[in-house]
């Protein structure tokens, strides 16, 4: 009987955290599994302590070349159009999108007192703009805030104010959306479509984003402000942290205590962004569950 096995170049199963690919991974195992065909996931770590030291490591040119005529006799896969244009446009292999796959809905309860009231970032990793998400906390000190971890290899986070809370990595993300006012993604890297924007939007939280990446997929669904930008990247010991001016970050922070203020004082915006978003990702799962079906009538015959 055929099947999937993924296997992955590093362990990113560490308990307590998670991040999008692992979920992406899993809910296609998991597809295939309920079709009847065995699926599994196999890490291939590379020391004793996998993902506690990483190394770098420069791959010479024929070896990558040969890594892309592999990937052209086979099939690759993006989570948005932007990645499959840009690894395209990088590569010269086509890419297919295959959406985020997105599991069924459960209900979480909600703390008491705690309903709706946070700003909430899930990742406080650099690279997912945690310099302004801190410079945001400062400027706006009485408000609420929630900070989500996920990534493993994200530095360890001090929040700059007492008014912050940290959360761990939920496996039901209505816990922590139920708790949210806004979801603030203050993205500083060229992402595909982050997972936690329609798990917002499905919870009918409004998000707030930067305008980078595969994030304008989510057209009017959202409220964008614009990048601050992006000097250059420093490596510290395995975190590539972004290079802002001070002036470009305070401007980032404006823009979004701006549209911040906008959907808490405006119940006709809120309304909208809302119906919005609880839309794009009904459509967006019906059609991420098309392309998954028709995926694995290829790759293991139709049901």
């Amino acid at each position: 009987m055929s099947g999937i096995l993924f296997a992955s170049i590093d362990e990113f199963t560490r308990e307590g955290f998670t991040h999008g690919l692992f979920l992406q991974v899993r809910e296609l195992l998991q597809r295939a599994m309920t079709r009847g065909h065995p699926a599994g996931l196999v890490c291939i770590a590379q020391r004793k302590n996998p993902g506690i030291e990483r190394r770098t490591r420069t791959v010479r040119g024929c070896a990558v070349r040969s890594y892309y005529d592999l990937m052209r006799q086979a099939s690759a896969h993006a989570v948005s159009q932007t990645v499959a244009d840009a690894f395209h446009s990088q590569t010269g292999v086509p890419a297919q999108v295959l959406p985020n796959l997105l599991p069924e809905r459960r209900i979480g309860r909600v703390p008491l007192g705690t309903e709706g009231r946070f700003l909430t970032l899930v990742n406080h990793h650099p690279i997912k703009g945690r310099r302004v998400w801190d410079a945001l906390i400062r400027q706006r000190r009485s408000d609420a805030y929630l900070v989500v971890e996920t990534w493993p290899d994200a530095p360890a986070y001090t929040p700059p104010l007492p008014n912050v809370q940290v959360a761990p990595f939920a496996p039901d993300p209505t816990t922590i959306y139920n708790r949210t006012r806004i979801l603030l993604v203050p993205s500083l890297g060229p992402e595909g479509l982050a997972r936690v924007t329609l798990e917002a939007m499905e919870s009918g939280v409004p998000v707030v984003a930067h305008r980078i990446g595969s994030l304008p997929e989510l057209g009017n669904a959202a409220m964008f402000v614009a990048p601050p930008p992006i000097t250059g990247y420093v490596l510290e010991g395995n975190v590539l942290y972004p290079v802002i001016s001070p002036n470009d970050i305070k401007r980032a922070v404006q823009a979004f205590g701006q549209a911040v203020d906008a959907i808490d004082h405006d119940a006709t915006l809120r309304t909208r962004f809302v119906a919005d978003g609880k839309e794009l990702v009904r459509d967006y799962r019906n059609h991420s569950e098309a392309v998954i079906g028709r995926l694995l009538d290829a790759w293991l015959g139709a049901v």
